[in-house]
């Protein structure tokens, strides 16, 4: 005879408690003095109540989780515990941030517009006509920009002096002339020509023409 109890207790679910009730019901088939199953208080009732228990106690062990199984209570704000020691290295990251960030701005800076002043002039018909000086913000390239018209012709020579102007050499680049260009109409030159590195060196254009008109200017 099985008792009702016996498998209205036992999830069903559970291998091992699935076991425990199929063995328990083959044991409690064994025939038994006649009332037995019924007495109050009896065998079957007490072998039913303590498999209820067991089944009560085993089924709060089947799952693992935070809610089932808490930290202590503070764990998480223990003294350099996981916690602080992730704060911690989080706040270095951001400080190492916060620096590269100031460096790069610090990279930044050297783009800022020149604060050289630009100059320029204009040669019209036959002549010379010096345009300059030009005093550079050093390690920063000049710029020539001249343009031709009216059937320009002639040369158009970006020019360096280290004495104040009262000496003015043309460029060179690998010991041949740099920076001088033949007048036309149009565009003559529109093109960086020299990064200074001496507070000496100031910088002119001359135009030489023998017809038409240029205009040019020298700029950071």
């Amino acid at each position: 005879m099985t008792n009702p109890a016996l498998s209205a207790n036992l999830p069903a679910t559970d291998a091992t408690l699935q076991l425990i009730k199929t063995l328990l019901a083959g044991v409690l088939t064994i025939g038994l003095p006649v009332g037995a199953a019924k007495e109050s208080g009896g065998n079957l009732d007490t072998i039913a109540a303590k498999i209820s228990a067991a089944a009560t106690a085993l089924a709060g062990t089947l799952e693992v989780s935070a809610t089932a199984l808490p930290l202590p209570s503070g764990a998480a704000k223990e003294a350099g515990g996981n916690l602080d020691t992730i704060a911690a290295k989080i706040s270095a990251t951001a400080a190492a941030q916060a620096t590269g960030n100031a460096a790069l701005g610090a990279i930044a800076t050297p783009f800022a517009a020149a604060t050289s002043a630009a100059v320029s002039g204009t040669q019209s018909g036959p002549g010379t006509t010096i345009v300059g000086p030009f005093t550079p913000n050093l390690t920063r390239p000049i710029h020539i920009e001249a343009v031709g018209s009216g059937g320009a012709a002639g040369t158009v020579q970006v020019m360096r002096s280290i004495d104040g102007g009262v000496t003015k050499n043309g460029l060179t680049a690998a010991g041949a002339t740099w920076a001088s260009f033949t007048a036309a109409n149009g565009v003559i030159a529109n093109e960086p020509v020299w990064s200074p590195t001496s507070a000496l060196e100031i910088f002119y254009v001359v135009l030489t023409l023998t017809a038409g008109s240029v205009t040019a200017e020298l700029f950071q």
